[in-house]
């Protein structure tokens, strides 16, 4: 329950609402102390609760629930099985629209029903190209550039959502060139705008929990019990059971190709990996999978 709340039942959601978001929060406030002469009577209390109710409720709906702003020096999300994201905002870029009137950039964070997006607003052609935003993965995680414009969450060797293929559209709704990098637990947004781009460019770094891409890596232990398990068996091994969905379907559905793959990296001396993307039409999303062999520090 929020501080200072007076409220219960849905008022009192309005007021964790107001928690999480200053404008809310703000607005709720502001009408709670136009009321208090009301609430403090005993006969009008009621009356001045209702009016309390809608008001936050329309002020509410008009910003959008789905879209709440975050702290602006932060953002994060948190997937339904745990695993957690966040990244902070480039810190001098930052500092100096905090300071400057008419900054050549400045950020908007959002967290959504399917991760969190901070929005890059580009005012002038004398903004930087390269925006880089320090990640904070869970232990046991790292970023992963996977080529084909999205970058995976790997915690624990397995897959955990992305960083969707980004996008930055000028002041006349035209694409701009954009891609994003991996540099150690940095994530860096190149924006290729001109002095003939028309401004402000507005472009987002967005994490979603439903992206499917990334890879699954298995050490020598788990690739040589694959290779004898054959196709019958690879189902019924421990570590199948962690792989996290939609993932764990399809490798469910192409266990003879599992087989041969990780023969073949045993085979090699190498450690079996699976990558996943992809592949069909746009909707709905049918996820490949490929083997590829692996010797990097998952493979012990």
């Amino acid at each position: 329950m929020a501080p200072n709340c007076p409220w219960r039942g849905v008022t009192q959601g309005l007021c964790a609402v107001g928690d999480d978001n200053f404008r809310y929060r703000t607005v709720v406030s502001r009408v709670e102390d136009l009321m208090k002469p009301l609430l403090d009577t005993g006969l009008r209390r009621a009356w001045a609760r209702l009016v309390v109710l809608f008001a936050a409720v329309a002020t509410v709906l008009s910003f959008g629930l789905g879209s709440a702003s975050a702290s602006p020096e932060e953002i994060g999300s948190t997937s339904e099985d745990g695993v957690s994201i966040g990244w902070g905002l480039p810190q001098t870029l930052q500092q100096r629209s905090a300071t400057t009137e008419d900054p050549p950039v400045t950020f908007e964070s959002k967290v959504l029903a399917d991760g969190a997006q901070t929005l890059i607003h580009i005012n002038r052609p004398d903004a930087p190209h390269a925006f880089r935003f320090p990640v904070q993965v869970p232990e046991g995680g790292k970023l992963e550039d996977m080529g084909d414009g999205t970058v995976s969450l790997n915690v624990d060797r397995m897959p955990h959502g992305g960083f969707t293929v980004p996008w930055a559209k000028d002041a006349n709704g035209q694409s701009v060139p954009t891609y994003l990098q991996v540099e150690g637990s940095d994530l860096v947004q190149i924006v290729e705008f001109d002095e003939n781009t028309a401004f402000p460019i507005v472009a987002d770094p967005r994490f979603d929990w439903g992206i499917v891409s990334g890879h699954a890596y298995f050490n020598k232990e788990e690739t040589r019990m694959m290779a004898a398990a054959g196709a019958g068996g690879i189902a019924a091994l421990p570590w199948i059971a962690l792989i996290p969905p939609p993932f764990q379907e399809v490798v469910l559905a192409n266990v003879v190709n599992i087989s041969a793959w990780a023969i073949s990296a045993q085979a090699t001396g190498k450690c079996l990996a699976l990558k996943f993307g992809a592949t069909g039409t746009w909707w709905p999303p049918a996820i490949g999978v490929n083997g590829e062999h692996h010797t990097g520090s998952d493979c012990y």
